[in-house]
């Protein structure tokens, strides 16, 4: 989506680069601030992998019925709405995929761990861009929109063999070494 709605509000609606900034800068600032007062806390409240499941359940429902709704893409209201809607459930999902992505790390070498997550995680939105293109030349908007909404699905399937305490139990129970490491002492110049 990050790299559908510039091209489609600026080629398809007629948006100037200049309003699509406008927009999502102030759409991503609100899903921000909500992220950080509300998306965390109901991760930890309710659970990750329901949370997870019911985000990715509302983002597919969004660009769904956007791509159902093509008769009403020339209001800008409807726009505003589903932008604004899909970046804050956007933002409370990367919440609730890194506090995962966080859980599932071995905390000895969480760092590297993690930095392999985001690595995976960045070229599967390369590869998503880069998807567009082909479907954009054989597809409609509508099409398109429909085909971007199955990937949500396809992730709320995979989520539920995320089995946490089972990982963690296994992950407790690695051994690393039976001597303390110590790091080499900083030199000063």
């Amino acid at each position: 989506i990050d790299t559908l709605l510039p091209i489609f509000t600026i080629q398809e609606l007629g948006w100037t680069n200049t309003s699509f900034s406008e927009v999502f800068s102030i759409t991503t600032i609100i899903g921000g601030f909500l992220g950080m007062f509300i998306g965390g806390y109901l991760v930890d409240y309710f659970g990750k992998i329901k949370m997870l499941t019911l985000y990715l359940a509302i983002i597919t429902f969004l660009i769904a019925a956007f791509a159902f709704m093509n008769n009403l893409w020339s209001n800008n209201f409807i726009v505003y709405a589903f932008i604004l809607s899909y970046y804050t459930f956007y933002t409370f999902l990367c919440i609730a995929v890194f506090a995962s992505g966080m859980h599932l790390c071995w905390k000895t070498v969480a760092a590297t761990q993690f930095t392999l997550y985001m690595a995976i995680s960045n070229m599967g939105r390369a590869a998503g861009a880069a998807s567009l293109g082909i479907l954009k030349t054989n597809f409609s908007w509508e099409i398109v929109f429909l085909i971007i909404a199955i990937m949500p699905v396809i992730m709320a399937v995979l989520i539920q063999f995320i089995h946490f305490d089972n990982h963690r139990a296994k992950v407790d129970s690695f051994v690393i070494l039976d001597h303390t490491l110590v790091a080499p002492a900083v030199i000063k110049d």
